[in-house]
């Protein structure tokens, strides 16, 4: 995925740079600042981070391979054909939060499917940091236009790992735990700055 380095001066537009992955792109924002230029990186998704952002988000996103290899191997319960998994989690979300039940339709079966469906793609993206983290940015910047607001984030965690407790039974280790907490850990922060930073015109 392309990344583009570019002056915060949008007058200098000539010394702008592609970079393939986040990654790179810091390396590059870190040689140009050392150019005495003042720089921003604009990711695949239209977010724009500061290189120290982004280098920071990089690094909370940086899962351990065990830690991977754990969520992946206990996905299985959020993946069958049927929606137990969402009818637990929205049934441990209401009793949380019961203020979020108005946020959705009277009739959740488009909705669990559509949950299913996401945490089935960013358990997928755990091995590209970079699909990852523009899915992220993309599902905050649409929970901001349905009304999600900071606090929500800690209570959709608790009813997360409280579900997959529920679901996982005594596959729910203490370290399935920990792996799972980090996950939505970096996906709620990326979720939440995606809110507070507008998106490149």
């Amino acid at each position: 995925m392309l990344f583009v380095v570019r002056p915060r001066d949008q007058a200098r537009s000539g010394v702008r740079q592609a970079a393939r992955g986040a990654a790179e792109a810091v390396r590059v924002a870190r040689q140009m600042e050392e150019r005495g230029l003042v720089v921003e990186i604009l990711d695949p998704s239209g977010q724009i981070y500061s290189p120290a952002e982004l280098d920071q988000v990089r690094s909370d996103r940086a899962l351990s391979p065990d830690q991977v290899h754990l969520i992946q191997s206990t996905c299985d319960v959020l993946m069958s054909a049927n929606t137990r998994a969402a009818d637990v989690f929205y049934d441990r979300l209401f009793a949380l939060a019961p203020d979020t039940r108005p946020m959705f339709e009277d009739d959740l079966s488009g909705q669990k499917r559509k949950l299913l469906d996401t945490l089935g793609s960013l358990v997928g993206y755990l091995t590209h940091p970079d699909l990852f983290g523009a899915a992220a940015t993309e599902l905050g910047r649409r929970h901001a236009g349905y009304g999600a607001e900071p606090a929500h984030y800690g209570l959709v965690g608790q009813a997360l790992l409280a579900s997959l407790e529920e679901l996982l039974g005594r596959r729910f280790t203490p370290e399935v735990q920990a792996a799972w907490t980090a996950l939505y850990g970096q996906l709620s922060r990326a979720m939440m700055q995606a809110q507070r930073r507008p998106a490149a015109s």
